[in-house]
């Protein structure tokens, strides 16, 4: 397994990387389709490779400070949705969320990881929909 292969120079190590990192922060809502990334990884590699694009959005998340100042302005209903098993942001982030923006309502999606892969839509979309008919 190479995490660092540039895909140019070595596709299968890439792959293999990126498909380890997938199962890392995966659902464990079903089984891991290892097809499924395969082809997102491809598809994605085909639209644009940017290494330093990735570099930019961590660099922002860690500068871009505390956001419930601004978070507990929004004065629309609003639905937060968040794994139980999110392995980058835990649980208690996205309460904290909810907590920070009046009437917010949590839905925790069990065995949600840091993903949704397309078993969890179905139910995505439900909580979207009655969120929205309230």
């Amino acid at each position: 397994m190479s995490p660092g292969a540039n895909p140019k120079e070595d596709l299968e190590g890439y792959l293999s990387g990126q498909l380890a990192f997938y199962r890392r922060i995966s659902s464990t809502f079903g089984p891991f389709d290892e097809n499924y990334y395969r082809e997102y990884i491809l598809q994605s590699l085909a639209r644009n490779h940017s290494p330093e694009g990735t570099k930019r959005q961590i660099v922002a998340v860690a500068v871009t400070g505390d956001l419930r100042p601004y978070i507990q302005q929004i004065n629309v209903p609003t639905l937060v949705i968040h794994g139980s098993i999110d392995p980058l942001f835990p649980l208690a982030a996205g309460q904290d969320i909810a907590d920070n923006i009046p009437n917010a309502k949590l839905e925790v999606v069990e065995g949600m990881g840091h993903e949704t892969p397309p078993m969890i839509n179905p139910l995505i979309a439900k909580l979207i929909l009655e969120h929205l008919n309230q």
